[in-house]
């Protein structure tokens, strides 16, 4: 966690300033970085960010030195209880779960919904019209391809060929489900296993 190691002069206490800065400006000085211009306006000087203890935090309106300036403070966060890190699963698992609907869902949300209701009908028809031709095509036989029908008399495509589009798609979109549905498990698994609150953090930075 990096954070902006800030100091401010008599000119205006630290929490006076931090809300002057973020109701004109937008930001908080102690946790976002800035552009020094902004910050000289009200009299501070930003230095280089500094590294925190890991997983501790910053008290908010440290105290003034001798000399009138503010510095920041590291104060040590208390270990988390058994219960409380059990509640913390329960929301990393919820973050898990939530990330790979996203990842799922961000697959077809380029097609309207329209589309996207065809799709089974699109891939029944299409498996069957394959496996139609495929068995020597029997005019007594021939399936019901009322929706490609459709499609290929818009695209001007052959139905054959279409057909094979579909099934590339299925087939392409099952592949990458199925590792979705296998990373998913796998964190969600490393969640269980985790005993602090910093394994937890490390596994849900690492989702992919």
């Amino acid at each position: 966690m990096n954070l902006i190691h800030i100091e401010t002069n008599t000119r205006h206490s630290l929490p006076s300033a931090n809300r002057r800065l973020r109701k004109q400006h937008g930001f908080h000085p102690l946790t976002e970085r800035t552009v020094d211009e902004a910050a000289k306006c009200w009299g501070y000087t930003w230095e280089q960010p500094t590294e925190s203890p890991a997983y501790n935090y910053l008290l908010d309106h440290p105290q003034a030195d001798s000399e009138g300036v503010y510095h920041e403070a590291w104060v040590q966060r208390p270990a988390l209880t058994s219960d409380e890190i059990e509640a913390y699963k329960i929301s990393a698992i919820q973050q898990i779960n939530t990330h790979y609907d996203n990842l799922v869902n961000g697959l077809a949300e380029h097609y309207p919904q329209f589309e996207r209701d065809s799709w089974p009908d699109q891939r029944r028809e299409a498996e069957a019209y394959t496996a139609w031709v495929s068995s020597g095509s029997d005019p007594e036989t021939l399936p019901d391809t009322t929706v490609l029908d459709g499609i290929v008399s818009g695209t001007g495509d052959d139905l054959l060929t279409y057909c094979g589009y579909v099934l590339a798609k299925v087939e392409a979109y099952k592949q990458l489900g199925g590792k979705y549905v296998g990373l998913r498990i796998a964190a969600r698994k490393q969640i269980s296993d985790a005993d602090t609150k910093a394994d937890i953090d490390a596994i849900l930075e690492s989702l992919q």
